[in-house]
Order: structure tokens, then C-alpha cells, then sequence
């Protein structure tokens, strides 16, 4: 049978992840390696003080990361066809689980353990056409006349449980929106090198050369500073004007850039390459154009194989 889970988490650094499967659940708090933001405290009500994780002032028992995930892939295998159910999970949940599972070596364990996912942002755009928010605490408060807490992992788990086995009643929706393990890889993989290319184009945003969404449609088109800087060798000026007005690939490039813009330009172009550590020193700013470069355009499903039986799990980060 298809085993269906419901997934949630918090923060971009796992601080909390919670998964049910029926009425199974799984809940863990996760020791944070470095210290928790100010905005991610007033969201969540998450701290760490003294070595210690603490939920609006009491204290959580709480794990390392690489425990929390072999500890969820763990509940995972109890059953067999997983499909990860979660919402907006397609553009974000899954890339910081991802990211996370990667660093602890344990990403194709977990590819193991999955059949597809299940986005139930598209999930209810699919069988609740035209609302006016997809958000989920709007839809828990529209479709079922209730609010709960929606800055907690296992607080979302329970709503989306909710909301899935109450309001959606036809399995055709699942099968439209159901994305396969391959198609969330590759997600992943293509996000990576979005951010490899943003970490050399934020130079030019942080000199207010390029604006972020100049940089996207740069990023989105494979080219890095790099590649800039090799254009500005052969044909100088005359070379970075090209780029942005011929085509590139299968797409043209259109950014208008002023003289001043220019001029700015090229005497960036002329510096030698700046080092990953100072870019690091301004992590924010990073995030910022990461999170505005992962705002991609959504692409076809993937559908399911008709034959199998999946269990569904709710997740949230």
C-alpha cells in the first residue's frame, strides 16, 4: 500500500521536524549550529541559551541534527511506498531537508525511503480552485472555520493531517500534484548550482550594479561572474553589452544597463577574484538573493505509477 506522511519544519536550519503517518507521530527539536536569529525566535518562539534549546522559555529536549534525520528515516521504514506530503514543500521544506540530509551523508538513505512527494500548496489549488490565499493557516481557517499554531512544526503536521483527510476527497488531485523522489533531486541539484553562481554575482548586487532580479535572470541563465569576466577579457565593454542583449543559450538576456552602471561594472570586472570567506561575511545579504533565485517558475509533474498502493506522510520543518 502507499503509506502517505505529513511533513513540517521551521527555520532554513532545522530547528524542529514533525512527521505523521495515521496517527503515528514523529516530533524531534534539533540542537542548532549556530545561533538562532532574532526573526526566527519571534516566529517560532525557539532560543538557545546555555547549550540548551528552549520553546518560549522552557526547555526542549532536543538532538543532534544527524540523530534527528536517521532517527525520522528510522519511522519512515516502518512502511513501504512512502509519499512525503507537505506544504509549499516542492520550493522550500524539501530543499533545506535536502541540504540537511546531504551534509550528514544520509541523502541517498533517504531516497531509499520515499516514493514521491505530495505539495499540498498545489494539492488544494487543484481541488479548491480560486480562493484567495493558499497559505495554510488561511486555507485551515476558510475550509474548516479553525485556527491553530502555525509556528510549530507538529502544530502544522496536525493541521495538514486535518485538512488533507477532511477537505480533499477525490484522489485525482493527489495524482495531478504528485511529484516523483527523481524530479525533487533534481530540484535540489539545479538549486545548488543557483547558489554557486549567486555567491559570485552578489558582488555586483552588493555594489548596486545589479539589482536582485537582474541577478536572477543572470543566475537562471547559467552564467556566473566568471563567465562575465571572461567576456570582459576577449571584447571588453563591447563584450558585457552583448551578454545582455544576444541571446544566451535558449533565452535572451535583456538588462538594461546604464553608463554609470557600466563603468561600475567593469571596474568589478577588473578585480581579481574575491575569496568564498569574504562573501560569507555577509550572509544575509546571500539568503536574501538565494531565497529570491529559488522563486522559479513551476514545471510539470511527474505522475505517479497507477499501480502502486502509497502510504502518505505529513511532514513540516
Amino acid at each position: 500500500m502507499i503509506t502517505y506522511f505529513i511533513f513540517a519544519g521551521r527555520t532554513s536550519h532545522i530547528l524542529q521536524l514533525s512527521a505523521k503517518r495515521d496517527e503515528e507521530m514523529y516530533n524531534s527539536f534539533v540542537l542548532p549550529s549556530c545561533q538562532v536569529t532574532q526573526k526566527a525566535a519571534e516566529i517560532t518562539g525557539i532560543t538557545f541559551e546555555n547549550g540548551q534549546l528552549l520553546f518560549k522559555g522552557n526547555v526542549m529536549p532536543a538532538v543532534g541534527i544527524k540523530k534527528c534525520l536517521n532517527d525520522f528515516i528510522s519511522f519512515l521504514d516502518k512502511s513501504h511506498n512512502n509519499v512525503i506530503i507537505g506544504h509549499n514543500i516542492c520550493n522550500y521544506d524539501c530543499m533545506v531537508l535536502y541540504t540537511a540530509l546531504e551534509k550528514c551523508s544520509l541523502l541517498d538513505k533517504f531516497m531509499t525511503s520515499i516514493s514521491g512527494f505530495v505539495d499540498t500548496l498545489l494539492l488544494f489549488k487543484s481541488s479548491h480552485p480560486g480562493l484567495s490565499s493558499y497559505s495554510q493557516p488561511n486555507l485551515f481557517q476558510t475550509l474548516l472555520g479553525q485556527t491553530y499554531d502555525a509556528h510549530r512544526a507538529d502544530e502544522d503536521v496536525d493541521a495538514l493531517y486535518t485538512l488533507v483527510n477532511k477537505t480533499v476527497v477525490d484522489n485525482c488531485h493527489f495524482e495531478k500534484t504528485y511529484l516523483s523522489k527523481k524530479f525533487i533531486l533534481e530540484k535540489y541539484l539545479s538549486m545548488k548550482e543557483l547558489q554557486k553562481i549567486c555567491l559570485s554575482l552578489k558582488l555586483l548586487v552588493d555594489n548596486k550594479i545589479l539589482s536582485i532580479s537582474m541577478a536572477r535572470i543572470i543566475a537562471k541563465s547559467g552564467l556566473s561572474l566568471k563567465h562575465l569576466k571572461l567576456a570582459f577579457t576577449r571584447n571588453g565593454a563591447k563584450g558585457i553589452r552583448d551578454i545582455f542583449t544576444e541571446s544566451s543559450g535558449s533565452a535572451a538576456i535583456h538588462i538594461g544597463l546604464g553608463e554609470h552602471q557600466l563603468n561600475a561594472f567593469l571596474s568589478i570586472l577588473n578585480m581579481p577574484t574575491v575569496s568564498h570567506k569574504m562573501f560569507d561575511q555577509r550572509s544575509k545579504e546571500v539568503g536574501e538573493v538565494l531565497e529570491s533565485l529559488a522563486e522559479e517558475s513551476m514545471v510539470e509533474w511527474t505522475e505517479k505509477e497507477k499501480t502502486k498502493e502509497c502510504v502518505h506522510v505529513i511532514i513540516d520543518l
